[in-house]
């Protein structure tokens, strides 16, 4: 079946509503994978997104070189908080 290591989504503000009800039934399927939000809303409100509790982690700015760096601590096992 469809198990991911991690879920990753864009944002833009007139989305945000959609989003989080993705996120959270992205998390009631699969409880135990980290949910990241980037995009454009995230980057004006990052705390505001991060208190959504089906959002674990965001990301602002370009996440190109971010997330290559994010998902290869993950694979090696490494601390990527």
């Amino acid at each position: 079946g469809f198990r991911p290591d991690l879920i990753a989504m864009g944002c833009p503000t007139n989305l945000y509503p959609f989003a989080c009800k993705m996120a959270e039934k992205l998390r009631g399927r699969l409880p135990d994978v980290p949910i990241l939000m980037g995009g454009h809303h995230t980057q004006a409100l990052p705390e505001y997104v991060l208190g959504n509790p089906h959002i674990d982690m965001v990301c602002t700015g370009e996440g190109e070189l971010a997330m290559l760096e994010l998902v290869s601590r993950m694979e090696r096992g490494q601390d990527y908080t």
